[in-house]
């Protein structure tokens, strides 16, 4: 199990570099036009590591929700309980509608 997640983790990682070196930004945005749900985040990452934390929410304002998510996850690869769906559930759900009031 734990070597899926390093195999996962790394081809992640892959992507990524692979995304940044090329400068297309966001690859959903790029073949698509349209933004992806977590368009921004990088941004807003960066500028709450600044300090600047009001321009962190303007960038995406749902940055702070990342690790909730990665909880939600983790907890759910462990005991796949109704606490850890409903976790999931409704940070899916608030990505959605912020993703829904961008257009």
């Amino acid at each position: 199990m734990k070597k899926n997640r390093w195999f996962i983790l790394l081809l992640i990682l892959a992507a990524y570099v692979a995304v940044t070196s090329l400068t297309i930004g966001c690859p959903i945005r790029y073949v698509t036009g349209i933004p992806c749900p977590g368009c921004g985040m990088t941004r807003a990452f960066l500028s709450l590591l600044s300090g600047h934390v009001r321009e962190a929410f303007s960038y995406h304002p749902l940055f702070w929700a990342v690790p909730v998510l990665f909880y939600g996850v983790y907890r759910y690869d462990r005991k796949a309980d109704r606490a850890s769906i409903v976790i999931l559930g409704l940070t899916a759900a608030m990505f959605l509608a912020v993703w829904l009031c961008a257009f």
